[in-house]
């Protein structure tokens, strides 16, 4: 019988590998985030980023003819979840559960 069960862990360190024809050879992550990686996905399949979204394009793992030849776009028309349903998507309580939470787990301070 187990008496503890492990669900999973959090660590704001990680690992991340991309290989594919547009992507520089040998190249070092400094700095990248999870919030990266999107960005850097929509740019790779040619799609403009929302204007909203948080992290950059890892340009550094970008092959750099690539990267001189199209730069990153952005859809002006995108719009937040918020400014689509008003700021009021969580209540007051639920922010700061939710926040509480994220603290926890070491994603915010």
């Amino acid at each position: 019988e187990v008496e503890e069960f492990w669900t999973g862990d959090h660590r704001m360190d990680g690992v991340c590998i991309l290989y594919g024809r547009n992507v520089a050879e040998g190249a070092r992550l400094q700095d990248a985030s999870i919030y990266d990686v999107v960005p850097t996905i929509l740019y790779l399949m040619d799609e403009p980023l929302p204007c909203y979204l948080d992290g950059r394009v890892l340009s550094e793992a970008i092959d750099p003819l690539l990267w001189k030849a199209h730069p990153v776009t952005y859809d002006d028309s995108t719009v937040s979840l918020t400014s689509r349903v008003g700021d009021d998507v969580l209540s007051a309580r639920e922010q700061e559960v939710l926040e509480e939470r994220l603290r926890g787990l070491g994603y915010i301070e």
